[in-house]
């Protein structure tokens, strides 16, 4: 049933709606012959991680994206939830750091979810052209977005310094790269039920149900 009031909320795509790392690892390993597991990415740096230049990290990146299969299965349960959300009237939006040059790559993968979100927006991070990254802080004031939720811990503060709930995702309490971060208006969450869980407090918390006599 559609709510009468509702939240403008913020998805992040990778390691939130569809898996990157754990793919990308496989691949990785596959190609380099390398060793890598999920907790070696104790930090969100590449380069530092695989043993590369930061030119070298950014190539197997893309290389890795131009590869892979466009049937990646989605996070678990990451639909159900977003359509949940959009059932019950919430305005919902994707706001990634992929690349502009990934854009048509990314709604191919996204084609049978486009219907769902209000907006797509690319902030364009560790771009090869050297355009500027845009802020998914300043993109959530200017889109008004109620909470985002993000498993990067720079965009968790970010957007929870300038007053904005954020939900950090750790999925399974396995991502290594964000465990350091806390802050009141930041919820940490381990798998979408949880998302779906803290939204309806959020909810509750902006629009309190109206007592009756």
């Amino acid at each position: 049933m559609t709510q009468h009031n509702t939240l403008n909320i913020a998805f992040d795509l990778d390691d939130v709606l569809y898996p990157l790392l754990t793919e990308f690892i496989a691949w990785h390993n596959k190609i380099y012959h390398t060793t890598l597991q999920l907790s070696d990415f104790y930090i969100y740096d590449w380069a530092r991680v695989l043993g590369c230049s930061y030119e070298e990290s950014l190539h197997r990146y893309f290389a890795y994206h131009k590869q892979v299969s466009k049937d990646i299965e989605p996070v678990a349960d990451a639909f159900a939830s977003v359509n949940a959300l959009k059932k019950k009237g919430h305005r919902l939006f994707i706001i990634t750091a992929r690349q502009h040059e990934l854009e048509e790559h990314t709604r191919e993968i996204l084609a049978s979810h486009l219907h769902l979100f209000e907006k797509i927006i690319f902030t364009n991070g560790y771009s090869r052209d050297g355009t500027p990254q845009l802020s998914k802080a300043d993109i959530c004031i200017r889109e008004k977005i109620d909470v985002i939720i993000d498993d990067s811990a720079r965009t968790a503060k970010q957007c929870s310094d300038k007053g904005m709930r954020v939900l950090l995702f750790d999925f399974n309490k396995s991502y290594m790269w964000n465990k350091h971060i806390t802050h009141p208006l930041i919820m940490r969450v381990h798998n979408h039920q949880e998302v779906l869980l803290e939204i309806q407090k959020i909810y509750e918390e902006k629009f309190p149900p109206q007592k009756t006599d």
